[in-house]
C-alpha cells in the first residue's frame, strides 16, 4: 500500500541538508518532487559550478524554465569560486534578472564578487524591470562595487532597484565617498530597520541618520 503524502512529506523534510538523496527522491515519483524540489532549491549559489565557467547571466537566461527554482528559491548566494584567482563579475542587469524571476526570495548574499554595470555586455541587454524587486535582507562581504561618481555606483543603482529592503549588511567593504547615505536611496531608508557594518570604511557618525532608531546600528 501507498503511504500518505503527509508522511512522506515527512520523510523527505527529515533529508533537507542532503542534496544528493533529495535529488534521487525528486526522480522517483510525482508526489515526491514538489518536497523534494522545495528543500533542493530554498538555496542556491549559482556561481559556484565546478564543472564550466559560472555566468549568472547564463543562469538568468535559464530560470523561466525552471519553476522550482522560482518558487522555491529563499537565499541566493553569489560568490567567487576558490578556485578563482580573481573575483567573479555579476552584471547589475543580470542580476536584476535573476531577482525578478525569485518573487519569494528572502536574503540576497553576495561575496567576494565584483559588481559591474555594464549593460552592454550581457546578452540580457539594458531592459526596464517590470516586477519589483523584493529582497528583505542583502549582506555583501568583500564586494567591490564599480564606480564612476557616488550616485552612478554598482551599490546606489543596485539598491535603487530593490524594495522593501528590511536589513543592509557591508562587511569588509571600502567605499570611496565617507558618507554612506550617498550610497543609500532615500526609498531603501525609508524602507531599512537593521544596518550592519564590519569593517567598512565610513564610520558609525556617518551612518546616524540612515536609520529611524540609531541604535538598530551594528
Amino acid at each position: 500500500s501507498h503511504l500518505p503524502q503527509e508522511l512522506v512529506d515527512m520523510i523527505i523534510d527529515h533529508l533537507y541538508n542532503d542534496r544528493k538523496t533529495l535529488a534521487q527522491c525528486a526522480l522517483v515519483s510525482k508526489h515526491w518532487v514538489d518536497t523534494a524540489y522545495m528543500h533542493l532549491c530554498a538555496k542556491i549559489s549559482p556561481l559556484d559550478s565546478p564543472s564550466r565557467v559560472p555566468s549568472l547571466t547564463t543562469f538568468a537566461l535559464s530560470l523561466p524554465s525552471c519553476p522550482h527554482i522560482k518558487r522555491y528559491t529563499k537565499n541566493l548566494g553569489l560568490y567567487s569560486s576558490p578556485r578563482s584567482r580573481k573575483k567573479v563579475n555579476v552584471s547589475i542587469e543580470a542580476l536584476s534578472s535573476v531577482l525578478e524571476n525569485l518573487p519569494n526570495l528572502d536574503t540576497l548574499t553576495c561575496g567576494d564578487v565584483e559588481l559591474v554595470l555594464q549593460p552592454w555586455k550581457t546578452k540580457l541587454g539594458s531592459r526596464h524591470v517590470k516586477t519589483p524587486l523584493r529582497v528583505p535582507h542583502v549582506r555583501f562581504c568583500k564586494t567591490h562595487f564599480t564606480s564612476y561618481e557616488v550616485n552612478t555606483s554598482a551599490l546606489h543603482n543596485l539598491l535603487s532597484r530593490l524594495k522593501g529592503t528590511q536589513t543592509l549588511s557591508l562587511t569588509h567593504i571600502t567605499l570611496e565617498a565617507n558618507d554612506l547615505s550617498l550610497y543609500i536611496p532615500a526609498e531603501t531608508r525609508a524602507s531599512l530597520q537593521k544596518l550592519v557594518t564590519v569593517d567598512t570604511a565610513p564610520h558609525l557618525a556617518a551612518r546616524r541618520s540612515l536609520l529611524r532608531n540609531p541604535r538598530e546600528l551594528h
